[in-house]
């Protein structure tokens, strides 16, 4: 009881150091609103192995297809599998990393990043940056490479990313990473939470063994 207590604990300092905008778990994600989502592939990612083995999952639809509840419930999970876990958008994520350019503070930044066992980036896509930012951007992706793992939300395809930020080479390399030791899920219906909708949310995953998370 009492090793129960100190685990729970630890979850809840961790969930709070996350930065989550809602916590959203899994048990309130409505998969009978979208029966093509695989729940036993997704309670098998949420066990976390995934982490262990520095890779990705990259979510891909259009707005309101949950993938931010999705994303959001892999990252609370790891919270009480005592991982370090950020979630932040893609714009605060730029702001940020331009911020401490300009302050010459970049280096101890990233090394903050790199600490981290899970980073979740919602919103890619949303809109486009600077060049700099586009820049400081892919190459903390890119440098994430099998050191932490990462939860990216975006609207647009890896595989499109250099034509959508205007980086060809920087974006597909960083694209190549993440999808390489990745999992990809893909939302491609109309947004589920639509009066009338018929959606379909299909999900692309690289299937994990396991049992399915509890």
């Amino acid at each position: 009881m009492i090793r129960h207590n100190l685990a729970s604990c630890a979850g809840e300092s961790q969930v709070r150091k996350a930065c989550f905008p809602v916590v959203k778990t899994i048990e309130s994600f409505n998969f009978g609103a979208q029966p093509s989502l695989d729940e036993s592939v997704v309670r098998t990612l949420l066990q976390g192995k995934y982490i262990e083995r520095r890779e990705n999952i990259v979510i891909v639809g259009k707005s309101g297809t949950g993938k931010t509840h999705l994303a959001s419930a892999f990252g609370y999970a790891a919270c009480f599998q005592r991982k370090r876990v950020l979630f932040t958008t893609a714009s605060t994520l730029v702001s940020e990393l331009i911020d401490h350019h300009e302050r010459r503070l970049l280096r101890p930044y990233c090394r903050r990043l790199d600490w981290l066992d899970l980073l979740i980036v919602d919103e890619m896509g949303y809109g486009r940056f600077s060049e700099l930012g586009t820049q400081l951007l892919f190459e903390v992706l890119r440098a994430g490479y099998e050191r932490t793992s990462l939860v990216i939300m975006t609207t647009i395809r890896p595989d499109k990313w250099g034509e959508a930020f205007g980086n060809e080479y920087i974006a597909q390399a960083a694209a190549d990473r993440l999808t390489d030791r990745g999992h990809l899920l893909e939302a491609t219906g109309e947004p589920y939470w639509k009066p009338g909708r018929n959606a379909v949310v299909s999900p692309q995953f690289r299937v994990q063994d396991g049992n399915p998370f509890s």
